[in-house]
C-alpha cells in the first residue's frame, strides 16, 4: 500500500473538491481499513462483554447477537472464530456454570516440564519427584502429609532411625 505524500499529510481534512484522483484513492483505500479495524474492534470489545455473562441464558443470547455481528462484518478471522466457538461453545458454558478451569493443572504441568528439562538426567526418580513437589509448593505444606507418597514404609523407617 502507498503512503501519502508528507505534504498531504493533512488529507483526511482537506476538501474532497481539492483532492487528486489519486489521493482521493487512497484515501478511500485507507478509510475501508480504517473501517475492518473499527469493527474488528467492536468486535472483540463486544465479545469480552459476551464472556462476562454470569448465567448461560445470558451468555447464549448475547453470543447470537455476537455471531450475527461478525458475520454483517464479513472479517474473514472473526468469520472463522465463530466457527471454531461454535464447536466448542459447550466448554465456556461449562465455565460459565461451574466457574472452574484447568488453569492450575496447566499451570503446574508447565513447572513439571521446565523443571524436568533444568534436569535432564535425573538418576533418582524419587528425588525428581520431590522436586516437583518442593517446586509445586506442596513438600512442605503443613496441611498435606506427603510422607507416605513416594517413600515404601521401610525407606522411611529407615530414615528415621539414627546411625
Amino acid at each position: 500500500m502507498e503512503v501519502l505524500a508528507p505534504h498531504r499529510k493533512y488529507i483526511l481534512v482537506e476538501r474532497e473538491k481539492n483532492l487528486s484522483k489519486k489521493d482521493y484513492t487512497k484515501l478511500e483505500r485507507l478509510l475501508d481499513i480504517n473501517k475492518n479495524i473499527f469493527r474488528a474492534s467492536v468486535l472483540v470489545e463486544y465479545f469480552h462483554k459476551v464472556l462476562d455473562k454470569k448465567n448461560v441464558k445470558e451468555f447464549r443470547k448475547s453470543l447470537i447477537l455476537w455471531y450475527r455481528f461478525a458475520r454483517e462484518a464479513k472479517l474473514k478471522p472473526f468469520l472463522k472464530f465463530a466457527n471454531t466457538l461454535r464447536k466448542y461453545r459447550h466448554y465456556i458454558e461449562g465455565y460459565i456454570m461451574s466457574g472452574l478451569t484447568t488453569a492450575v493443572s496447566e499451570g503446574l504441568n508447565n513447572k513439571i516440564k521446565v523443571l524436568k528439562r533444568m534436569g535432564y538426567g535425573y538418576t533418582n526418580p524419587v528425588s525428581f519427584m520431590l522436586k516437583i513437589l518442593q517446586r509445586c509448593g506442596l513438600l512442605n505444606s503443613k496441611y498435606i502429609d506427603t510422607s507416605s507418597w513416594y517413600w515404601p514404609t521401610e525407606m522411611r523407617l529407615a530414615s528415621a532411625t539414627p546411625f
